[in-house]
């Protein structure tokens, strides 16, 4: 999907276009020049009309005329192979910007799938860091631990709050940067 739709690839297309059209260009200084020609005469006396008259006489001629420039066919040979060369360049240009594109939704795809799982883990952390701070709460109360342990669980607590949160955030963004990478 994005390597059909990214404006790289399309920008990139569109210039491969330009440089196929170019070479085809080029490759036509290589052909005789072909001219169609035509006039239409009203003389007195027509040269053309015989017997001549003393008169207005009309006429018109159609002709086709073909050149070929000989001395130029070294510098139409070098114009068709720098085009063909500057097309080679940007189909390689091309495949390179697919190539990076591609990469870049792998990446984005990867950088997603790890924070996915780093969120789902973090989930049973923090049930953990729930119980540990209820049986601390509950120890405190009991008089069996000191103040500093149920403090201690308690910011336990709150460390794996905030670590899913920014997992939570690192999820939107690793999803938002997939979407990027693939153009939607």
């Amino acid at each position: 999907m994005a390597l059909a739709s990214r404006p790289e690839i399309l920008s990139s297309r569109s210039r491969m276009s330009a440089q196929e059209a170019s070479v085809e260009l080029a490759s036509s200084g290589l052909f005789p020049s072909v001219y169609l020609t035509g006039d239409y005469t009203l003389a007195d006396p027509n040269q053309r009309v015989f017997p001549q008259t003393d008169q207005f006489v009309g006429t018109w001629s159609v002709g086709i005329m073909a050149s070929i420039d000989i001395g130029r066919y070294p510098q139409a040979l070098a114009q068709a192979e720098q085009a063909r060369d500057r097309l080679a360049q940007e189909r390689e240009n091309s495949h390179r910007i697919a190539d990076a594109v591609t990469t870049e939704v792998i990446r984005a795809y990867l950088a997603l799938t790890e924070s996915t799982q780093r969120l789902a883990s973090l989930g049973s952390e923090l049930q953990q860091a729930e119980e540990n701070e209820r049986v601390a709460s509950e120890r405190f109360r009991q008089g069996v631990i000191l103040s500093s342990e149920s403090l201690d669980a308690q910011a336990l607590l709150v460390r794996a709050r905030l670590r899913q949160s920014q997992a939570f955030y690192d999820v939107l963004i690793d999803r938002a940067a997939l979407e990027k990478a693939m153009a939607r």
